[in-house]
């Protein structure tokens, strides 16, 4: 999956963001308060139609706004896709997937699959390593590679995994 664009309005301290992105690596820096971290959460609400800072998904809206969106234009598979999210000051959100109306997160959520890094999260890696945490990497590895290709089931996976 590529993320081509990304288009913000009113997200917390975003007014209005057009943001084209590299295939490659892209960087977001700059002084504290600048909105970086509205960047970073704005594509997780994209992703999980949650934030990962607050359960108040009001405090979310721009202060002078009634309402945010985040769209972004992505690539998967070889086909382009435009997947979009907004809500409203009054608590309706709506999410769109190529311009139609989409009534579950699920439908969407596959196409823009997202993941909060914290320095906690290295924690299982660098804290002793305990068995089950070994297996649990080594089946979660294997199913993410081979369910696409074979199309087993996580239940396959793991029951393949402790033949060997």
């Amino acid at each position: 999956m590529l993320v081509k664009s990304v288009i913000i309005s009113n997200f917390r301290n975003i007014e209005s963001a057009n943001l084209i992105t590299d295939k490659t690596v892209n960087v977001f820096y700059g002084k504290n308060g600048g909105g970086k971290t509205s960047v970073l959460e704005a594509l997780f609400y994209l992703g999980r139609a949650k934030s990962f800072r607050t359960s108040k998904r009001k405090t979310l809206v721009n202060n002078d706004s009634e309402r945010f969106a985040v769209s972004a234009g992505l690539v998967q598979h070889g086909n382009e896709h435009r997947l979009g999210i907004g809500l409203e000051l009054a608590g309706e959100s709506l999410i769109k997937l190529d311009g139609e109306v989409v009534s579950r997160l699920s439908e969407a959520s596959s196409l823009f699959p997202t993941q909060v890094i914290t320095p906690e999260s290295f924690d299982v890696f660098l804290a002793p390593l305990k068995h089950d945490v070994v297996l649990l990497i080594l089946v979660c590895s294997t199913w993410n590679t081979n369910t696409k290709r074979n199309g087993l089931s996580m239940r396959e996976s793991i029951s393949r995994q402790t033949r060997y």
